[in-house]
């Protein structure tokens, strides 16, 4: 898969493009009018063993738009200079393990 490239020249991890939408357990991402299933939670199965499964499904489904955010926040504080580097890091720490 061929990544794309940060402002840093870093690579980043191509994925599908957001938004993604959580439809009864079952992710779907892509453009509106080219619509993939990203993933689907197995109810049935985690059900049995996990009453959080529709909450994980909807963090699964939010998960472009974090990383999005991560990216610009992380832009925001390096063009401000911001004083505060353990948000910094943190944020930085945060893209690189969903990116990896």
């Amino acid at each position: 898969m061929d990544g794309m490239e940060d402002k840093q020249g870093s690579e980043i991890m191509s994925h599908t493009p957001g938004p993604w939408d959580d439809i009864d357990g079952i992710i779907y991402g892509g453009a509106e009018d080219d619509r993939v299933k990203v993933c689907v939670i197995d109810k049935m199965r985690f059900a049995r063993q996990d009453d959080n499964w529709d909450a994980n499904a909807k963090l699964i489904a939010a998960a472009p738009d974090m990383l999005e955010t991560l990216h610009r926040i992380v832009e925001e504080l390096e063009i401000s200079e911001c004083q505060n580097d353990h948000a910094l890091r943190l944020a930085v720490q945060a893209i690189e393990r969903a990116v990896s």
